[in-house]
């Protein structure tokens, strides 16, 4: 089974340096309600899209974020195919809308793109994208040929 986690560098290291503009204001604005509420979205965000895991089950491709707190199933019988695609910069870390779907990601500018037979896409960022694009075509495969037994 598949199973795979990519660390988000670029998201730590951007809310390690927003974390730091909180903590070297003067007079602290972490004391104050409304600087103690920005300072805890900085750190929960930063804690929910540090990383992005992907993993394969029996039946279905499981993102998440982080902890596993934001997640998304894809089962394998709904998946009509997937490619190996590189990414534009401009759309950014962690979830976002693209032309025709979505995309969840972390780091870098590699993806694999599933396309759901419903005609949706989501683009899953990955630093292992060959590897990721084996395993959903293999199971893609065994959905439209299953074993005989």
């Amino acid at each position: 089974m598949y199973k795979h986690r990519q660390i988000g560098w670029v998201i730590i290291v951007v809310f390690a340096l927003a974390l730091t503009m909180i903590f070297s204001f003067e007079p602290p604005i972490w004391k104050s309600t409304a600087g103690l509420i920005v300072t805890f979205i900085v750190i929960f965000a930063g804690f929910l899209f540090s990383s992005l895991k992907v993993q394969e089950f029996e039946d279905y491709l499981k993102i998440s974020f982080g902890p596993g707190l934001i997640w998304k199933k894809f089962p394998f019988r709904d998946i009509d195919s997937c490619y190996n695609v590189r990414r534009q910069w401009i759309y950014g870390f962690g979830i976002r809308m693209i032309k025709g779907g979505w995309l969840f990601n972390v780091s870098g500018t590699q993806a694999v793109e599933v396309m759901m037979k419903n005609y949706r896409i989501y683009r899953i960022g990955t630093n292992e994208p060959e590897k990721l694009l084996a395993v959903i075509q293999k199971k893609i495969d065994e959905n439209l040929y299953p074993k005989l037994t």
